[in-house]
Order: structure tokens, then C-alpha cells, then sequence
């Protein structure tokens, strides 16, 4: 993982840039599908596009429709005091095939989604499949997003690095709370190793990343 930063082109005006970023395609990724054919080989591949917060917003929404509509609101939709557990699995699952719904895209047209509805996706694919598929999903968009949200050993040492020759402290800015907190852990032991000399050469190659 590239662990510098580029800014954006000089002397670009906002107006430009908003462009730039409203026209630009979205991020996606090329997975197998989850379904295997006689040889134990996928029977195809899939497209992911990373949803916009607009989507993100729909997928709730119509889950929440849905499963009133389902439940007969004023029956079976529970009252704030009252045991949720089918509800809230029911709004899960249908939650899982509004984003797949929306996400899944034919690879060889990104404009085309995958599934023909969404009603579909629970019909023809197991509980298995649609939960591998949103995995993939979930994977290739931490993948392909701002947001760094797993920093190996070696991306770790490396940003201390950066961050001790006075570079710019703005790509933290798309890190998750977590992160930070993480590289604020390593950066520490790795301080105490330093300093009490339990590290070669001021590194942590001797700190269990994994426990942080």
C-alpha cells in the first residue's frame, strides 16, 4: 500500500474539481461469484461499484418499507419496549439485497445491474451466497476507499518515517479513529523497545502487531 500522498492538480479551480469528481467513474472491483459449477470452479464473475451515501441512504430506507409492508405495520412492527430480534433480522437480510441490488453490476456493463430485482436475489441465491457477496462487497470497498483501515507491520514503519521527517499530517485525515489509535500504540512500544534497548536498530520487528 502506497503510504504517500498527492494533492490535487495546481492551480485547479473548485468548480473543476467538482466536475472532475461528479464525472469520474466510480470505484469498483472484479470478483468471482459465489457459486460453484461441477469442477469446483466459479460459474462466473461479478461486479462491484462502491455505493454513494445517497444509495446507502435508499438501501435503508426501502429495507425499512419492506419490512413494515412484510410485518402489516401497527401488527406486527414491535413497539419500542417490545423483543425486536425478527425484525431486526428481517431488516438485516432484506438490508443485504438493497445493497446487492445496487453494488452488483454486469463486468462487461457497469451501468447494467447484475440481478433483474431485488426480490430476486433472495429467490434464486442462498443465505450463503448473498452473505459471501456482501463480504466481497464490504472488502473490495474498504479496498478501494480513503479510509485505511489495516496497516501491516512494514506500512506502519514506514509512516513513522514519513511522520518523523515533518511530512504533512493530512492522509490521517482518512483514517478511521481506530488507526490512529493503532499506529499511536506501535509508535509507542516501539519508543519503549528503543529506549530500553529490546529493538535492532529502533524498530519493533519484535512487537506482536496482531495484539494491538
Amino acid at each position: 500500500m502506497a503510504v504517500t500522498s498527492k494533492g490535487p492538480p495546481p492551480n485547479i479551480q473548485p468548480q473543476d474539481l467538482w466536475d472532475q469528481i461528479t464525472t469520474m467513474p466510480r470505484p469498483y472491483r472484479i470478483a468471482p461469484f459465489p457459486r460453484k459449477n461441477a469442477k469446483g470452479e466459479p460459474i462466473g464473475e461479478i461486479a462491484f461499484v462502491v455505493l454513494t451515501e445517497l444509495e446507502t441512504q435508499q438501501v435503508t430506507a426501502q429495507s425499512e418499507a419492506w419490512v413494515r409492508k412484510l410485518l402489516k405495520e401497527g401488527q406486527g412492527v414491535p413497539a419500542n419496549n417490545e423483543p425486536r430480534t425478527g425484525y431486526e433480522i428481517l431488516f438485516e437480510t432484506r438490508s443485504s439485497c438493497e445493497t446487492l441490488m445496487r453494488a452488483c453490476r454486469k463486468p462487461t456493463d457497469l451501468g447494467q445491474p447484475f440481478f433483474p430485482a431485488v426480490d430476486h436475489i433472495a429467490k434464486h441465491l442462498t443465505t450463503d451466497e448473498i452473505a459471501a457477496l456482501l463480504l466481497s462487497y464490504n472488502r473490495i470497498r474498504s479496498e478501494v476507499g480513503p479510509l485505511i483501515s489495516e496497516l501491516t507491520q512494514a506500512e506502519m514503519d514506514a509512516w513513522i518515517e514519513i511522520l518523523g521527517r515533518g511530512a504533512a499530517v493530512d492522509p490521517l485525515d482518512y483514517w478511521p479513529t481506530a488507526s490512529v489509535k493503532r499506529l499511536a500504540v506501535y509508535m509507542a512500544v516501539r519508543l519503549r523497545n528503543s529506549s530500553t534497548g529490546t529493538s535492532s536498530g529502533g524498530t519493533a520487528s519484535d512487537v506482536d502487531i496482531s495484539s494491538l
